[in-house]
């Protein structure tokens, strides 16, 4: 690194405290201290990331984590939404310069098929959430928003497409130490239940926040309830989705490098138990799927496109009517269970909803068919549950698509994801690789694990880290790519 470069990070660096305490000095002024901290974290992301995206992907993951974090900690200093939604958002510039990084990387490269339906399924999507009616005035501020909340994620498709596979050791390497931090904070919450930090949180946010306004029900309710873990994620399911990705980036890594039987049943108990903490079933439902068909690509008993449709489309119906012979045939004994952990384990829950799935599927195709209502309708029935069956049991990401984008919009992603499978197969078999075999089979598999949830959870799988991983596979698909040195990717992870 140049004298030059040090001097300048350094002057970077001065001015960003110099913000920060001029922040400090205008935190009643929402307009001042929105601006003044985006300026802040455009700064900073200059200085460390010298505006490579190989740096630039590992500063976002971290800052998509800790912002939640963030979040809770502006609550000590004001109950404004708008600092609290301007703190939210601090990943939306991080985005935005790894849109303006990667166009330049991929001008001269030509997309993925798998890349060119996602492209359009997003095109669709964002006119939809911006220009559709509503049967309630939708502000535009809101719109906005939720277009950025549910596809900016999507933007790091582009850039695994932009990136090697030979990242993967170094992304594993960062996830894991910010994991650490996640479980550690998660573990507190499952033996103390909410800490003094969520307490202030919820208490500041529950009539804004989904997540904040359980926690204050919790904090309200009776002492025998359940706390929902979710560290400082969202919420569980996605706290459950996180852990999932970096015990299977960390499985890569014993594949890669020899590791001590102890050391490897010592972090996965580690994150087996931090699933554990979420009390939610979905993350289980996402290992499972993962396993199993990571142990199907091993084996070769699948290795085609349309056999990962075909389990596709058996999961749809088998979820609903698994979930009601669940309830039919089960519920009845769950007041029987002695056990506390077996019995929130088996509470009927959200479950209950996805036996409806077949009434919604028919209201939500008869309304919203050919076009749908954009994102911003999912802003209209969290303020108005009431108005519709679908604003309470949609849990199912077909469902949650059709609301959404119409039919179109289901099958362009539909198509996205059989064509990212074909993608995936021509890239496990072009390479000669043992390591890269086994490393694109579990990245296969997670990724139809995070699908799999969909069918219980919704589109609530469309994680940064799903397209991120989704694009680099894509990627390895184009070209074979050179077997790494070992030196170079052997990575330690504790």
């Amino acid at each position: 690194m140049s004298v030059q470069h040090n001097v300048t990070q350094i002057l970077v660096m001065a001015v960003s405290v110099v913000l920060a305490v001029f922040i400090g000095a205008n935190i009643g002024d929402p307009v001042i201290t929105g601006i003044n901290l985006y300026a802040v974290v455009l700064l900073l992301l200059a200085s460390l990331t010298h505006l490579r995206l190989e740096n630039l992907v590992p500063f976002l993951l971290v800052a998509d984590v800790l912002v939640h974090l963030a979040k809770r900690l502006v609550c000590f200093v004001t109950g404004s939404p708008w600092i609290y939604y301007a703190t939210l958002f601090f990943t939306v510039p991080v985005y935005a310069v790894i849109v303006i990084v990667f166009v330049g990387q991929l001008r001269n490269q030509p997309l993925p098929a798998s890349g060119k339906f996602l492209t359009l399924f997003l095109l669709l999507a964002a006119g939809l959430t911006l220009l559709a009616p509503s049967e309630l005035y939708l502000p535009p501020l809101s719109r906005v928003s939720m277009l950025l909340q549910n596809l900016l994620p999507a933007m790091l498709y582009y850039a695994g497409c932009a990136l090697s596979l030979n990242i993967l050791g170094r992304l594993t390497k960062v996830l894991f130490r910010v994991s650490l931090l996640a479980l550690a904070y998660g573990f507190v919450q499952f033996f103390t239940g909410p800490t003094p930090l969520d307490v202030v949180w919820a208490t500041q946010t529950y009539r804004y926040s989904i997540q904040g306004s359980k926690v204050f029900a919790f904090l309200q309710g009776p002492a025998d309830q359940f706390f929902y873990g979710y560290s400082f994620f969202p919420d569980p399911l996605i706290w459950g989705l996180f852990l999932n990705t970096c015990l299977v980036l960390i499985l890569i890594q014993f594949h890669k490098r020899r590791t001590s039987l102890l050391k490897r049943a010592t972090l996965t108990g580690l994150f087996l138990f931090g699933l554990l903490t979420s009390l939610t079933r979905s993350p289980w439902l996402c290992l499972l799927s993962t396993v199993a068909m990571y142990q199907m690509l091993r084996l070769q008993v699948i290795s085609r496109a349309w056999q990962i449709l075909a389990i596709l489309m058996c999961l749809f119906p088998l979820c609903i009517l698994g979930s009601d012979y669940l309830i039919v045939r089960f519920s009845w004994a769950i007041p029987e269970i002695q056990a506390d952990m077996l019995r929130r384990f088996a509470t009927v829950g959200t479950l209950g909803d996805r036996v409806y799935t077949w009434d919604v599927l028919q209201q939500i195709f008869s309304r919203h068919f050919l076009m749908g209502n954009g994102y911003g309708y999912n802003e209209f029935l969290m303020r108005f549950p009431t108005q519709g069956l679908e604003a309470a049991r949609v849990h199912n990401f077909v469902l949650a698509l059709v609301m959404y984008t119409g039919v179109p919009g289901l099958l362009l992603f539909l198509a996205f994801y059989i064509q990212w499978c074909r993608e995936a197969f021509r890239a496990i078999r072009q390479t000669s690789d043992p390591v890269q075999k086994t490393t694109l089979r579990w990245l296969t598999a997670l990724s139809f694990g995070y699908v799999s949830t969909g069918f219980f959870s919704g589109p609530n799988f469309m994680t940064a880290l799903f397209f991120l991983l989704a694009g680099m596979v894509a990627a390895a698909s184009r070209t074979p790519e050179p077997s790494p040195a070992p030196a170079a990717e052997a990575t330690h992870v504790a």
